[in-house]
């Protein structure tokens, strides 16, 4: 692996000062060699960040970078050519990545982490070629998508890892009762197994959002829809907190307006799930309108477009949900992306030319 070394000992110092509010050091987190731009993804609670670095030619590589410790701001390539493309799309708390390549035309879902030798190919379904993996939670399941060589055919799937953490099996997730939903993506796992994501549905033309509950003693997942209003017909769910908490966007059926949404169960692990769509910073409100993710103490992050519609890296919480935060990102435009429970949040910002990956702590522990 390529490493970049970063910005070093006084951005760990910026990052690691706790302050109030959100007038705490904005921390950029660099880029790969050769790259020009970089997004943040996801983080952990240490504060470890995976995303994409790339070029203004058009190609990009996943990185994983550590901002405390020894190694700190070290950004660490996830490509293993220079020539192909990947992305790393979340790490869990011990550090476990998973992600997507390219490899001589075929697109495969990986898991890696500094303590493996390699990255682990971690497959697709029988009769399928592509994959991509999206999520990992802290008990090694990670969850994502298989596709057929012509692309026709997207599967929900879930990975199951054996007892050392080293290898995994493949499970196609359950979708009876949704035989017209097509083009699944699965982007994210709790520690408890549920899985979140949505396809499109063929019948009604639009979006649909569903939770996956695992079944007791079964290496199956039980799908239930998640509510749509009759107004904003499509739905994406992109989180799901340990309190079975879902976070993603509701839109207009031809997408030309998306509003933040949180769906909160009943039950934690069986719902129903009830939606409540959030603020946005333009009132009436415009673009698209997203909750990336949410935390376990109420913190949730994401995007939402101002009255000059530019997309802000914007905060909510579960204590009050009538009000909207900025997270005082500089630039253009900004999006927040991952949220810790200790207050860390990431994402990126635009300057007007290129995004750059950074992360920041907007509450003290």
């Amino acid at each position: 692996m390529r490493k970049l070394f970063g910005i070093g000992s006084l951005a760990v110092l910026m990052l690691v000062v706790s302050a109030q509010g959100t007038r705490a050091q904005v921390v950029k987190l660099g880029v790969l060699r050769g790259m020009t731009w970089s997004d943040g993804y996801n983080l952990n609670e240490t504060g470890d960040v995976v995303g994409v670095s790339g070029n203004d030619g058009g190609l990009y590589h996943g990185f994983f970078v550590k901002t405390k410790g020894p190694q700190a701001f070290q950004m660490i390539d996830l490509g293993t050519s220079p020539n192909i493309y990947s992305a790393g799309e979340e790490v869990n708390n011990f550090g476990l990545v998973v992600g997507w390549e390219e490899s001589e035309s075929k697109l495969y879902a990986f898991a890696w982490s500094p303590h493996l030798k390699a990255k682990i190919d971690l497959g697709a379904l029988p009769g399928h070629t592509h994959s991509f993996a999206r999520a990992v939670c802290d008990i090694g399941l990670i969850a994502g998508t298989s596709i057929s060589s012509d692309w026709n055919d997207w599967r929900p799937v879930v990975w199951t890892p054996d007892r050392a953490g080293k290898t995994w099996t493949i499970h196609e997730l359950n979708t009876v009762g949704l035989e017209q939903v097509t083009e699944w993506s699965c982007w994210a796992i709790n520690n408890a197994g549920q899985i979140v994501g949505d396809g499109w549905d063929t019948v009604e033309g639009k979006q649909q959002p569903v939770v996956w509950n695992p079944a007791k003693g079964e290496k199956e997942w039980q799908p239930t829809k998640l509510e749509t209003p009759s107004d904003y017909p499509s739905g994406g769910a992109g989180d799901i907190n340990e309190c079975g908490e879902v976070v993603g966007w509701v839109a207009f059926q031809d997408g030309s307006l998306a509003l933040p949404a949180l769906w909160q169960p009943a039950n934690p692990r069986r719902g129903p799930w009830k939606l409540t769509i959030l603020p946005t910073l333009a009132d009436p409100p415009i673009g698209f309108n997203n909750i990336d993710e949410i935390n376990d103490v109420g913190d949730m992050v994401g995007s939402s477009v101002d009255s000059a519609g530019a997309g802000r890296a914007v905060r909510w919480r579960l204590s009050d949900l009538d009000v909207i935060y900025l997270l005082g990102y500089p630039g253009v435009s900004s999006y927040g992306g991952g949220v810790s429970n200790s207050g860390i949040v990431g994402g990126w910002y635009n300057d007007g030319g290129h995004d750059h990956a950074v992360i920041k702590r907007f509450r003290s522990k």
